[in-house]
């Protein structure tokens, strides 16, 4: 058996829609907080990972600040900036 640490995951069709919900609602909460800043670099990834679907691997925008993490959610979900 491959060690958890090495298998990937696949999400099935209808998990993808919560999952992605899912991500964006902590990532907002983390953006919102700015605590966690790591936690919040690996969420950026996934929820860039299932709104951007590539084959190959990802070439992920700027994501090492909360400026930069918060400005690409922001833009990508529709929500305004004084919404923020």
């Amino acid at each position: 058996m491959v060690p958890f640490s090495q298998r990937r995951h696949r999400l099935n069709g209808d998990e993808v829609t919560p999952v992605m919900e899912a991500v964006e609602t902590r990532l907002k909460q983390l953006i919102h907080d700015k605590e966690d800043l790591p936690s919040a670099m690996v969420l950026f990834r996934v929820f860039y990972r299932i709104r951007e679907y590539v084959k190959s691997r990802p070439v992920y925008p700027l994501h090492e600040s909360w400026a930069e993490i918060s400005e690409y959610i922001y833009a990508n979900t529709g929500v305004n900036k004084n919404e923020r």
